[in-house]
């Protein structure tokens, strides 16, 4: 086992008998995380109008909104629990 450690020095063994890379993080990976997170929020919010459009041109978008964010009114929830509220 010792061998393998002095060819690569960020591998060593695990409790479970099997090998772990501990070599540390590139040093660009952080920017590129916090560029593709500004690049996907700018993203999201150039496309955001969009989609309203479609939904707006499909039609009867408004009602029940809010069940596509998990709030569901009680009448709904007793429909589809089958139980009374």
């Amino acid at each position: 086992m010792g061998w393998i450690a002095s060819i690569h020095p960020n591998i060593f063994f695990a409790a479970d008998g099997g090998f772990r890379n501990i070599s540390p993080a590139r040093k660009g990976s952080n920017r590129v995380r916090i560029l593709y997170n500004i690049l996907f929020t700018v993203g999201f919010w150039l496309a955001t109008p969009y989609y309203f459009w479609r939904m707006s041109r499909r039609g009867n978008w408004v009602v029940n909104f809010t069940q596509r964010f998990g709030k569901y009114d009680a009448h709904f929830k007793q429909s589809i629990t089958n139980r009374h509220m």
